[in-house]
């Protein structure tokens, strides 16, 4: 195995319906078996490239630690993109500044960061690249993609 992804699969068949990831808001839990998470990041993944990201795009992830984020994060890998990981707790300014400073193409945000709480309804489009979201652009050549 050279790749997470590659232990994202092998790990599917060899724990399969063991949790991989769990979390527990409020008064539930809520699980991710491995077998779940072979199924969901492929989804997740073409979802991504759906959207207008490709292999190569730096793609700017700004989030609290829950599981989503990292089916996010290896949705992105899988696809080939560059992640560039933001602490949650940046700021909206300097998260502009990371994406100038690595041409990021794209952004993946939680409800949870600063971009989404200041955020109204909105579509941000880059050439051929449209992305609904809550969040504001981070700058004219980033696509946002976000969720709550």
């Amino acid at each position: 195995m050279k790749t997470l992804n590659e232990i994202v699969d092998a790990s599917a068949a060899r724990f399969g319906r063991k949790p991989a990831l769990i979390i527990r808001p409020g008064f539930r839990t809520r699980t991710w078996t491995y077998r779940d998470l072979a199924e969901l990041v492929p989804r997740v993944a073409r979802t991504l490239a759906d959207a207008g990201v490709m292999r190569g795009d730096r793609i700017v992830i700004w989030g609290v630690n829950r599981p989503e984020y990292g089916i996010a994060f290896l949705a992105a890998l899988r696809i080939g993109a560059v992640l560039v990981p933001l602490d949650v707790n940046s700021l909206t300014e300097f998260a502009r500044k990371i994406v100038q400073q690595t041409r990021a193409t794209a952004a993946m945000s939680t409800g949870s960061s600063p971009a989404s709480r200041r955020a109204s309804p909105s579509s941000h489009s880059t050439g051929s690249r449209t992305a609904r979201s809550s969040c504001p652009p981070l700058t004219s050549s980033a696509s946002v993609l976000c969720s709550s």
